[in-house]
C-alpha cells in the first residue's frame, strides 16, 4: 500500500518536527477537549491504522484499548486523512467499547472535522454529502449556537456523550425544542 510520507514521516523543522497523523491526533484531542470536555483517560489510545471500510474507532481485545481506523483511501489523500482523524477524535473523548453513538456525538464529530478543514486549513471546497451526517451536524450546531459550552456542561452530569438524553438536554436548555432534543438524544 502506498502511503503519503507526510502522514507518517516527521521531518525536522526549526520549531521541532512536521505534523504526522500521530501528532495531529494529539492536536485534535486537545482542540476537541477544549470544545467538548476532557476525554475518558481509562481508555488507552493505541494509534492509527488504515483499513478498507468506513472510518471508526475499534476496541481490540475488549480491554479498554482504542485504535483509530481510517479508510485506506486516506493513505494517499492528506485532507481526507485529517478529516477522518478529526472526526474520530471526538469519539475518543468518551468511548464506550462499542458502536453506539447518538446523533449528538456524530453531529459534534462531523461539525468538528468540517470546521477544522474549512476554518483552520482553508479547505472551503470540502463538504459533507451524506444526509445523515449533514442532519446530525446541523442538530449539534443548533445546540452549540444556544451555548458553545453546552456539551461541557451536559457532560458534568453524563460524561459519556453518546448517553446524553433528550431529557437531559431539555433540563439544561429548556429553550431547545423537544424535536431537536429528541433528535440529538436518539441513536445515530
Amino acid at each position: 500500500m502506498e502511503v503519503l510520507d507526510t502522514l507518517i514521516l516527521a521531518r525536522p523543522i526549526p520549531s521541532g518536527y512536521t505534523y504526522t497523523l500521530s501528532s495531529q491526533l494529539g492536536n485534535f484531542l486537545t482542540l476537541a477537549e477544549r470544545q467538548f470536555g476532557g476525554r475518558d483517560r481509562t481508555y488507552t489510545i493505541l494509534g492509527i491504522e488504515f483499513q478498507d471500510d468506513v472510518p471508526r474507532i475499534w476496541y481490540p481485545g475488549n480491554c479498554r484499548h482504542v485504535v483509530v481506523q481510517l479508510n485506506s483511501r486516506c493513505a494517499t489523500d492528506y485532507f481526507e486523512a485529517l478529516f477522518e482523524l478529526a472526526h474520530e477524535c471526538v469519539h475518543l473523548l468518551s468511548p464506550t467499547g462499542k458502536n453506539d453513538g447518538n446523533v449528538l456525538e456524530e453531529g459534534l464529530a462531523t461539525l468538528f472535522s468540517v470546521r477544522y478543514l474549512t476554518r483552520d486549513l482553508g479547505q472551503a471546497q470540502f463538504q459533507i454529502t451524506n444526509p445523515r451526517y449533514i442532519s446530525a451536524s446541523s442538530a449539534a450546531e443548533q445546540l452549540l449556537n444556544i451555548d458553545p459550552d453546552a456539551v461541557i456542561k451536559l457532560r458534568k452530569n453524563e460524561p459519556t456523550i453518546s448517553r446524553i438524553t433528550a431529557e437531559q438536554i431539555i433540563k439544561h436548555y429548556p429553550v431547545v425544542s423537544e424535536s431537536l432534543a429528541g433528535q440529538l438524544g436518539s441513536r445515530f
